[in-house]
């Protein structure tokens, strides 16, 4: 009788316990961070050149907060340098031709913005309980800060004062996460990227004046 009245003693108890253990308190919250390396693919319509892309790297710094088991959000900085060269034979009187010239471009874009990432597995403990893996979506807001310029006979020329400095752009894709040791983890990013922009192309030297708005495909490994 009294090992019955101790187990019924017992039952809240444990049950109390096991509540406190699923829900997600503020200091469950918890900050962590990680660098990225960025491989980035131009699909938009607009370029004529050689093979009709471009191909670009670079890197990127991440911060983010755990809101929620499911619910990170963060902000972030990203550096690329989109490249691309076009050539043209110009040709002198009578159709004779004189030499080849090669126009190549360059656009450093600085980028700084926020982001939500959903997890598909929750975590309700603390950072170090976090799930092995977990896959992801990933949604976010960036300004993008632009320098482009032109290079002919081994010189740079700023063109950014024709078109415009900053533009909006919205990454969305998908991710998976992997816990590669207690304080580390590894992850792996497919982002497509709108943007608000039409000169990320370089649209001026096809003379193209009903551009299309950019977009690009971006590959990401985040380390961290």
């Amino acid at each position: 009788m009294k090992s019955i009245l101790k187990l019924m003693l017992c039952i809240p108890i444990l049950l109390s316990i096991n509540a406190d253990a699923q829900r997600f308190t503020k200091r469950k919250q918890y900050f962590s961070g990680d660098i990225s390396y960025i491989t980035s693919y131009y699909r938009g319509n607009d370029i004529k050149f050689k093979e009709n892309k471009i191909l670009t790297s670079g890197f990127g710094l991440n911060f983010q907060k755990r809101k929620a088991p499911r619910v990170t959000i963060g902000l972030n900085y990203s550096y690329q340098v989109p490249r691309a060269k076009k050539e043209q034979t110009v040709y002198h009187e009578n159709n004779i031709c004189s030499y080849q010239d090669v126009v190549k471009y360059k656009n450093q874009i600085h980028s700084f913005g926020t982001y939500t990432m959903i997890d598909l597995f929750e975590n309700r403990g603390t950072f170090l309980k976090r799930p092995d893996y977990t896959p992801y979506f990933y949604l976010g807001g960036e300004i993008a800060y632009f320098n482009q310029k032109l290079k002919r006979d081994n010189k740079y020329i700023n063109i950014q004062n024709q078109f415009e400095k900053a533009s909006f752009t919205f990454p969305v894709g998908v991710g998976f996460r992997i816990k590669t040791g207690r304080q580390s983890n590894i992850a792996i990013e497919f982002i497509n990227y709108f943007s608000m922009s039409t000169d990320i192309d370089i649209n001026f030297i096809n003379d193209n004046s009903k551009s299309q708005k950019d977009q690009w495909v971006a590959f990401k490994i985040r380390i961290g």
